[in-house]
C-alpha cells in the first residue's frame, strides 16, 4: 500500500496532465485561425460550462457507485476525446461539441481527486 506522501505526489502529477488549464489564453487564438468571432468563442466557453454544471452530480454518482479510479479514468479519456475533437474540429458546431466533451471530462474529474486526497488524510 502507498503512503500518503506518495499519493500526494501521484496526485499531483495526475492532476499536471489531466488539468491541461495553460493552455486556455491560447485557445482563442487556436479558434481565431479557425474563424471562430469573440462572440462565438465565448458562446462556446458557456457551452463547457453547461456540460459540466449539467454533469456534475451524475458523474459525481459514477465515482460513487463504480470507484474514484473508474472516473478519473473515464475523466481522462473524455477530456482527450475533447481535445481531439477541438483539434480535428473545422466549424462552429464541431468546436461546440468538443467543448461540451470537455466539460463532461472535468465534471469526471472534479471530485474524484479530491475524494482520495481527503481519504489519504
Amino acid at each position: 500500500m502507498q503512503s500518503h506522501d506518495q499519493r500526494t505526489k501521484l496526485l499531483g502529477i495526475y492532476g499536471v496532465f489531466t488539468y491541461p488549464f495553460a493552455c486556455i489564453p491560447y485557445l482563442y487564438f487556436y479558434f481565431s485561425d479557425h474563424g471562430i468571432g469573440i462572440e462565438q468563442y465565448l458562446q462556446m466557453i458557456a457551452w463547457y460550462y453547461w456540460a459540466m454544471v449539467a454533469t456534475e452530480v451524475p458523474t459525481g454518482l459514477l465515482a460513487d457507485r463504480f470507484g474514484r479510479k473508474v472516473a478519473l479514468s473515464c475523466g481522462s479519456t473524455t477530456l482527450a476525446t475533447g481535445f481531439l475533437l477541438l483539434y480535428q474540429g473545422t466549424s462552429y458546431t464541431d468546436f461546440c461539441i468538443g467543448q461540451i466533451v470537455l466539460g463532461v471530462g472535468h465534471a469526471l474529474l472534479s471530485g474524484a481527486p479530491t475524494a482520495m486526497l481527503f481519504d489519504s488524510l
